[in-house]
């Protein structure tokens, strides 16, 4: 049995780009899916910023499935709209459900900044060698 090794070497800087868009997508995807749970148990106004964050988490599950070597800033757009979504919370929730989205809130705009400062260290790396898939026989 043999491998088509060559189908399924990938260039460096699809790997770096694929890492890149994993490390936003995947942390927004959990923080959306978080919210399942609780979409139920909340009222109207929780719902729909629970409803918004799960829709988010989905959006961002399909769109680096389509997109994981891509090298693009459209991945930022999911902890923007994270972002807008808890601003948008703090503002119409109650005042004592508001610890959850201050935590979610601060932790977005962290990933936001991370994410920033990784990507622009990352594309600074444009001389990186091919990465070659060695045969282990």
């Amino acid at each position: 049995m043999t491998l088509d090794l060559e189908a399924k070497v990938r260039t460096a800087r699809e790997l770096i780009s694929r890492g890149n868009n994993l490390f936003v997508c995947g942390f927004v995807a959990v923080v959306g899916l978080a919210a399942l749970p609780q979409l139920p148990t909340e009222g109207v106004k929780g719902a729909l910023d629970e409803g918004g964050m799960v829709l988010l988490g989905l959006g961002a599950f399909a769109w680096y499935v389509s997109n994981r070597f891509k090298n693009t800033w459209l991945a930022l757009a999911f902890p923007i709209f994270l972002i807008a979504l808890k601003v948008v919370a703090l503002l119409i929730e109650n005042p004592d459900d508001r610890g959850d989205d201050i935590g979610i809130l601060i932790t977005a705009v962290i990933l936001a900044i991370s994410w920033g400062v990784i990507k622009v260290r990352s594309a600074q790396r444009l001389d990186v060698a091919a990465v070659a898939a060695v045969s282990r026989s």
